[in-house]
């Protein structure tokens, strides 16, 4: 699926993507430096095997579940963000 270059990005008049593409660096960093000091052993092995899987370029359909309160989507937010 193709994607649009930064300099398209960049010149878009698209106030969804204006805002989309307004954010701060430094406090992203250090959002997810704090979301990832949170996770758990368990929770850091996935996290670590979905980032792993994604710096080899070995795509793929990858499923997280688990019973209610074993803080999936704080594992989630830790991986999106």
């Amino acid at each position: 699926m193709p994607t649009p270059s930064m300099e398209a990005a960049t010149r878009a008049t698209n106030q969804l993507i204006i805002d989309e593409l307004d954010y701060d660096m430094p406090d992203e960093v250090s959002k997810f430096e704090s979301l990832v000091r949170g996770l758990n052993s368990y929770q850091h092995r996935v996290f670590k095997s979905v980032v792993d899987t994604h710096h080899r370029g070995e795509g793929g359909l990858l499923f997280l579940y688990g019973c209610g309160g074993t803080r999936k989507t704080y594992l989630w937010n830790t991986i999106a963000i």
